[in-house]
């Protein structure tokens, strides 16, 4: 997993005849408008090429602070240094897996019998209990988001928009037609509890090898399928 840097900031100019430091276009992209101007220099708006991406480092710190056999493992934070003035990338190096659900379900080619899909729903909901201990939810579990191996190990991946909730959370979150009513709803004080209703409709996904929830193309729809 790879993630450009970036981050913005506002940045002072001011003489530098005394001062040794890197090139202004090495490092950051300033805006033509001028935020504010003092005795000594002028405030500008600018954006760091080096930053980070809060959603990257609120992942990198998650990933951190877990530890379930269900849930994917980051095993260390490495980037490669910014080559022919290209900023640097960043790399997750992650447990290796074989494949997704997302991938099976589609192809086709590997008999999901029933007792596999209990096997398989099984793992998930031991990886939210642990999660929901935690008051963490995922908000993002679809096949995609579900890896697996040849022996049949299952692993939670991607926790790009998992975070520890609070009284009030954004609702825009968890892909449609996995999406908790009461996140379709607009309510900002749910629980971890919605990754359950994801993992319902991932279930009858594996039954049914298509999405339960298909033919829906917006939250209306869904809400109405729903009832």
């Amino acid at each position: 997993m790879e993630s450009q840097l970036t981050q913005a900031l506002s940045i002072v100019r001011a003489s530098a005849s005394n001062w040794q430091c890197p090139l202004l276009s090495d490092k950051y992209e300033l805006s033509e408008v001028e935020l504010g101007r003092g005795t000594y220099g002028s405030v500008y708006k600018a954006r760091n090429i080096f930053g980070f991406p809060i959603t990257t480092l609120r992942e990198i710190k998650l990933l951190q602070g877990l530890s379930h056999p269900n849930i994917l493992n980051i095993n260390e934070v490495v980037y490669e240094k910014p080559r022919n003035h290209r900023p640097p990338v960043l790399y997750l190096c992650l447990d290796l897996m074989d494949c997704d659900l997302d991938s099976i379900i589609k192809k086709q080619q590997v008999d999901i019998t029933p007792s596999k899909i209990q096997q398989i729903l099984r793992q998930i909901l031991q990886a939210l209990q642990y999660l929901e201990g935690l008051n963490v939810a995922h908000r993002d579990i679809k096949p995609s988001n579900v890896l697996i191996n040849e022996h049949g190990d299952v692993k939670l991946a991607d926790f790009g928009l998992a975070k520890k909730l609070r009284k009030l959370s954004t609702v825009k979150v968890v892909t449609l037609w996995y999406r908790a009513p009461e996140l379709v709803l607009g309510i900002r004080g749910y629980s971890p509890k919605v990754d359950v209703w994801s993992v319902g409709c991932l279930a009858a996904e594996l039954l049914l090898k298509r999405p339960l929830f298909e033919q829906q193309h917006n939250e209306t729809e869904l809400m109405r399928r729903i009832f």
